[in-house]
């Protein structure tokens, strides 16, 4: 099986950007040193396309086309892959070394799949950096966009209860689960793919969210319950603005705002 790969050079600040604008058509990332490999979902290149040829006028970045094995889509994803410390609690290491020794209290181990989340995006490691401080024992925690479950895994760890890891793309359950195992994790946390952007009952101590701008938007107009307590992220700084009409009408409250180079995370409250 073949994936669309698309390559794109510049400043990373740029890639990041650019990055941003395409994820939801996006079925996973690869973070280079010279440049960014993104490969796309079959069914959304004809969006992707003249997506990227108005960003690169924009922005000004090279980028290229070509086709990949999704093997060795993850090989590349293994090249890159460096373990992380997110602070005195996680650290994230990758499956092949998983036996390394770390000062921190937890280590998160991720397997190489087809799915968001691995911690060295900084919209991820923001929300792993705080929820030490917000997580109690015995929380119910709900993670939309789960990815690869890094989230859920990391709660859990903290003592969550149980989690529930919702995601729109059916390619993530398996990386998903693979994570779960790993990690001894069982039937507390529960896969469940549907859209962002269904009507549904969010009842749990605590959300996650880590989408983009658009998809935390149409989120935030869908959802029928939220919970007293939200996490968001994935979002530029220069999309906080419009978002925080949103918060705002929804009569939210700000409790803490995290910023890391061009990315920000929220601690919401009601």
């Amino acid at each position: 099986m073949y994936s669309d790969k698309l390559s794109i050079f510049g400043d990373r600040d740029i890639l990041e950007n650019t990055t941003a604008y395409v994820q939801e058509h996006l079925e996973g990332v690869a973070e280079n040193p010279t440049h960014f490999d993104l490969f796309v979902d079959k069914d959304k290149i004809n969006i992707v396309k003249p997506l990227i040829e108005n960003l690169s006028l924009k922005y000004k970045f090279d980028f290229k086309w070509s086709k990949i094995e999704h093997e060795n889509w993850q090989d590349n994803w293994r090249q890159y892959f460096t373990t992380i410390e997110v602070n005195k609690a996680f650290t994230v290491v990758s499956d092949w070394e998983q036996n390394k020794k770390v000062n921190s209290l937890f280590k998160i181990i991720i397997y190489p799949g087809m799915a968001f989340g691995t911690g060295h995006h900084e919209s991820t490691y923001m929300i792993l950096d705080i929820l030490p401080d917000i997580i109690k024992p015995g929380d119910q925690i709900i993670d939309v966009g789960t990815g690869s479950g890094i989230l859920l895994i990391a709660s859990m760890k903290l003592g969550a209860s149980n989690g529930l890891g919702i995601e729109y793309d059916p390619i993530c359950k398996e990386n998903f689960e693979s994570n779960m195992k790993i990690n001894n994790i069982g039937n507390e946390v529960e896969f469940k793919q549907i859209s962002f952007s269904d009507k549904s009952n969010y009842s749990c101590d605590i959300l996650l969210a880590n989408l983009n701008k658009n998809l935390l938007l149409d989120f935030f107009k869908t959802a029928k319950v939220l919970p007293s307590k939200i996490v968001i992220s994935g979002i530029l700084y220069l999309d906080l603005e419009e978002l925080m009409g949103k918060i705002n009408q929804l009569n939210l409250k700000v409790k803490l705002l995290k910023k890391k180079n061009e990315w920000i995370c929220i601690l919401l409250e009601k």
